[in-house]
């Protein structure tokens, strides 16, 4: 039946049909004239064939067809057709389970100790269209008592009700639940608990089906449990970490940097338990620095709060590893396992006739060489799964921090223009730029602009826009037309000192002013800057020793603080 499946917001922007017209799966009314009868026919038409009412949907699609065929609408008539064989496609597999076509929803329950599984299985116009469980765990009230329980909250809401509900033992409160039930439906309703015959082999039914999903479910907690303990033998864990935090870093060229943690749970995703972070004291693209200071603020927390993960991983090589080990070093922390999963790359080999790919590597604390987990293991597929979870959770923070950054006003940054007045200030005006180029009278004779205020807006507007540096910040712009008259007159010799951030080398220049009085003072500034030189040459011959002690102690499995610690 073509129906719309756009929102409303959607619906209500459309300005032409989307693709879902042209392949003839909605009629098109958002832009298009559709006849409002026709289209509420197809909207009950498809709420009764999702309540398993097929049969009446089936004759009145054929009696329409047989009448097209007679006026000579054959188009119409052959989809009509196709209606009806879809239709009868879609419900050929169920099967009758009543041939005089109720309505029942027969109850199933299977038990092992605490824990109890409840079966529905839905039964619309005689014909099996559905079911729904219901699992409990360390549930120690009578059977009776459980099924009251689920009954009161099954059809509690918009439910439908049906004309028999089977039940596998009787209850003590069947007569008060039908009358009550009956009201609701507005016709008799019957709670049975049957003996014999079909409606009995129905709930037996739904007792086989909550026994099987019971199984199902049990089996998956053990396959969990499995891998879990295998991941523990094949990284030497000290425990099966039932509970596993990973961590990863995402920025574009040092740009808008955060850092994601995501948390599983016996296995599986436990979102309640997600953060985001904001990275705050490092500039430019540097994941180490990064990767420190998230760690750094998760585990102090952990720390205060005693809520700590029995496996921590990171997502990249040796050098997040040390760094999350020296993090838990510093705060003291020797009781969770930490480890790294670097992703697989493209091993570079031209004479080779296809791509090859390095296998996953997993680094552990105090090894050289990287754990190669074998590719279709469980240990592997749960690490997998949880590095590209976090890698997800980070990707998506970051885009959302980028849109805001695109969509963000300048006129955000005044102090006193919240959210109302910018809406006025730009409803007003029509756009920033006519704003900018208003006066401040024009600005103030807007609604709740002061003239103060308008002052602000206008210098504010007024300013040259900040040039954004690498690591986001507002880069200072020098002023290149300032001169100083006493050192130009003077000749003197300035050195300037230049701190490179990335090498910590210092560097020492001497700049000879060509107006020296005498020859004398040319010599001395020609020697001074010669020695200058040979202090520079020997800071760069030290500084390279202390970048190779650093990258050996790397490798080593130490790690130095970027900022000399």
């Amino acid at each position: 039946f073509p129906l719309r499946s756009c929102s409303d917001g959607v619906f209500r922007n459309r300005s032409r049909p989307c693709i879902e017209y042209q392949i003839k799966r909605c009629p098109g009314p958002c832009c298009l004239e559709v006849d409002r009868d026709e289209y509420q026919r197809n909207l009950e038409q498809t709420v009764e064939l999702l309540e398993g009412k097929n049969q009446p949907i089936i004759r009145s699609l054929q009696a329409r067809m047989h009448a097209a065929a007679e006026e000579l609408r054959f188009e119409e008539a052959a989809k009509l057709r196709d209606q009806v064989q879809a239709i009868e496609t879609t419900i050929e597999r169920q099967q009758a389970v009543a041939h005089w076509g109720s309505d029942q929803d027969a109850f199933g329950i299977y038990r092992e100790g605490g824990f109890v599984e409840v079966q529905v299985l839905l039964v619309r116009g005689g014909k099996l269209s559905g079911n729904q469980t219901y699992s409990f765990e360390d549930f120690e009230l009578p059977d009776d008592e459980v099924l009251s329980a689920v009954l009161g909250q099954f059809y509690d809401g918009e439910r439908p009700v049906p004309d028999a509900i089977l039940v596998p033992i009787p209850m003590e409160d069947t007569d008060v639940r039908a009358e009550y039930l009956s009201e609701r439906k507005g016709r008799h309703v019957e709670v049975l608990c049957p003996q014999r015959g079909a409606k009995l082999r129905l709930v037996q039914m739904a007792r086989e089906n909550a026994a099987h999903s019971y199984a199902e479910r049990h089996d998956a907690g053990k396959r969990r449990e499995r891998m879990l303990e295998e991941l523990q033998a094949k990284l030497h864990l000290r425990s099966a970490p039932k509970r596993i935090e990973c961590f990863d870093i995402s920025n574009i060229m040092g740009n808008l940097s955060v850092g994601s943690m995501v948390t599983f749970d016996e296995g599986e995703p436990c979102t309640a338990r997600y953060r985001r972070y904001r990275i705050r004291t490092v500039e430019g693209a540097d994941d180490f620095a990064s990767m420190y200071e998230v760690l750094t603020r998760r585990y102090r927390r952990a720390l205060a709060e005693n809520d700590f993960p029995d496996l921590l991983v990171v997502d990249g090589g040796k050098g997040q590893l040390n760094v999350a080990v020296e993090v838990m070093h510093e705060l003291g922390i020797d009781a969770v396992d930490v480890v790294s999963l670097a992703k697989m790359h493209v091993e570079r080999d031209p004479r080779a006739a296809a791509v090859r790919r390095s296998e996953e590597r997993v680094f552990l604390p105090g090894r050289k060489n990287p754990v190669v987990l074998r590719r279709n293991s469980t240990a592997l597929f749960l690490l997998q799964r949880v590095r590209d979870e976090a890698h997800r959770f980070a990707i998506t923070y970051h885009r959302e921090l980028r849109r805001r950054e695109r969509l963000r006003s300048r006129l955000e940054d005044i102090e006193g223009v919240g959210p109302g007045r910018r809406r006025a200030l730009l409803r007003h005006f029509g756009s920033l730029k006519r704003l900018r180029a208003a006066s401040i009278d024009a600005i103030a004779a807007v609604p709740g602009i002061s003239t103060r205020l308008a002052t602000d807006i206008h210098a504010q507007l007024a300013a040259p826009e900040p040039v954004a540096a690498e690591g986001g910040a507002s880069a200072p712009v020098a002023d290149a037309g300032t001169t100083d008259p006493v050192a130009a007159n003077a000749g003197a010799i300035s050195a300037a000192a230049v701190v490179d951030a990335n090498a910590g080398a210092i560097s020492a220049a001497a700049v000879v002013d060509a107006s020296a009085a005498d020859a004398s003072a040319a010599d001395s500034s020609a020697a001074d800057a010669n020695k200058g030189g040979t202090v520079d040459a020997e800071a760069h011959a030290a500084d390279g020793a202390h970048v190779a002690e650093n990258d050996a102690a790397v490798s080593r499995g130490g790690y130095r603080r970027p900022n000399g610690g």
